[in-house]
């Protein structure tokens, strides 16, 4: 079984840290698909609503497949998760990950990920 410690993963590189300033309701794309072989996971994130109340959750694929439990926000309102020695949630081998808003709302959210190489 693969490791779930940043340190001692085969990664394609350390840490990345991507975002994005949602406004639509519905599934948006956050880190596009890295190819065959690899994999996203996730090791840290932060999600602020700043428009209105708001429910979020982070996607898998194209279905997409939700990847966690829904983030119920308030206004002016976030859930916090600093990025850490383990990771969180991942997705599948060449999986793109996405976020699903429930409102049409400003919502801003940050993403610390690795690449990981799949072995077969």
């Amino acid at each position: 079984m693969p490791s779930t410690r940043l340190a001692e993963m085969e990664v394609v590189d350390q840490l990345k840290f991507s975002f994005t300033n949602a406004a639509s309701a519905g599934n948006q794309d956050l880190i596009g698909a890295p190819g065959v072989g690899f994999k996203i996971v996730i090791y840290g994130y932060s999600i602020n609503a700043s428009g209105g109340a708001n429910t979020v959750f982070f996607t898998r694929g194209t279905g997409p497949t939700p990847l966690c439990s829904q983030k119920g926000l308030g206004a002016s309102a976030g859930s916090n998760m600093p990025p850490g020695e383990f990771f969180l949630h991942e997705c599948a081998e060449n999986e793109k990950l996405g976020i699903t808003l429930s409102a049409a709302t400003n919502v801003g959210v940050d993403v610390w990920y690795a690449l990981q190489r799949v072995t077969p």
